[in-house]
């Protein structure tokens, strides 16, 4: 007989009581409340945002940045510049990045999930880890970007421009790839073999 308790109302803070279980159910169960609570989170962080929009957003977002905000969650960010930056681990899903020039940066670990970034210019950024998930990057350039291990499920990427791009371990299922350009893409390790 299975017995559970659910104590707090979100992930980080729920405790789960298990009477009369044995060892092995109760670390199969938790391991799959571990991995489904992360699925959940992803790398969008929890935190509180400061959403970023109007007259020197750039600027703004930079010196809170600096300051240690991570969240800019549900910024507008049309037309921004935002080249040549150190901004791993950055939370700016649900934004609006259209035409936004973002080439040379380091956005590894970052979160642009569900974000519109219709013809953003992300030209040989480091983008490892990142969460694309749900964003529309229709008409995008992304030429020789490290896009290793992102997360590109549910992704529009209509027209986008991938070339030479190091796609290994990136999840693009469910994506949206009409008239994506994949030339020269790097879809293998050296070590792994293609079947």
């Amino acid at each position: 007989m299975l017995k559970l308790l659910f104590i707090g109302s979100e992930p980080q803070n729920m405790h789960i009581h298990v009477l009369s279980l044995g060892k092995a159910r109760i670390r199969h169960l938790l391991e799959a409340f571990r991995n489904f609570s992360l699925k959940l989170r992803g790398n969008c962080k929890n935190s509180a945002s400061l959403a970023m929009e109007g007259k020197n957003a750039a600027n703004r977002l930079l010196e809170a940045y600096r300051k240690g905000v991570r969240n800019f969650e549900g910024s507008d960010l049309d037309l921004v510049d935002l080249a040549e930056l150190k901004l791993k681990g950055i939370n700016l899903s649900r934004s609006q990045l259209n035409d936004a020039l973002l080439m040379e940066s380091d956005f590894r670990n970052a979160c642009f999930q569900g974000s519109s970034l219709v013809s953003a210019e992300f030209s040989e950024s480091d983008l490892r880890k990142a969460d694309f998930s749900h964003a529309n990057l229709t008409d995008a350039t992304l030429i020789g970007v490290d896009l290793r291990k992102a997360n590109l499920r549910n992704t529009c990427l209509r027209s986008a421009d991938l070339t030479g791009a190091d796609l290994v371990g990136a999840d693009l299922t469910g994506a949206d790839t009409t008239g994506t350009i994949f030339d020269e893409v790097r879809w293998y390790s050296y070590e792994e073999k293609a079947i």
